[in-house]
């Protein structure tokens, strides 16, 4: 449990590679007090306005640090939405919203961002048993209202 005065952000990317099995992924964690900017380039720019939006909201003099995963997977369905198969999707887990993006590596105009207040019960450090449960809540629940992206 996190101590009063220090926070943690958790930021999920999930990147598909057919040739990873759908049942056993590749997963990894770290943790860092720096933003994981360096590692996910493509939007990068998204990622830098919800980390300053989400600090500002927190006390004056707090510390923070970030857990970043990475899962590589082969499943194809948890990457398609409406038709469309994306290759990449990131989650930021703030403190009282989450934000997610999926997007194409390739050419970045193609790609579904939204946020919302999300009733998930989730723990940094065990979110590789739990994201396929957070992704089916995305799509359910957000994607799927009109006017959410």
């Amino acid at each position: 449990m996190i101590l009063r005065g220090k926070y943690e952000f958790v930021v999920l990317s999930m990147i598909f590679e057919p040739a990873f099995d759908a049942i056993r992924p590749h997963i990894c964690m770290k943790r860092d007090k720096k933003t994981p900017r360096s590692s996910i380039t493509h939007i990068r720019d998204w990622l830098n306005q919800i980390v300053v939006g989400e600090k500002s909201k927190l006390p004056l003099n707090s510390s923070f640090r970030f857990s970043q995963w990475r899962i590589f997977s082969g499943d194809a369905k948890l990457f398609t939405y409406d038709g469309v198969r994306f290759d990449r999707i990131t989650v930021f887990m703030g403190e009282d919203s989450n934000y997610w993006m999926f997007y194409q590596h390739a050419s970045i105009n193609r790609r579904i961002e939204g946020s919302s207040r999300i009733p998930l019960k989730f723990c940094g450090c065990c979110l590789n048993h739990q994201y396929v449960k957070i992704m089916e809540v995305i799509k359910r629940d957000c994607l799927t209202k009109p006017g959410v992206y």
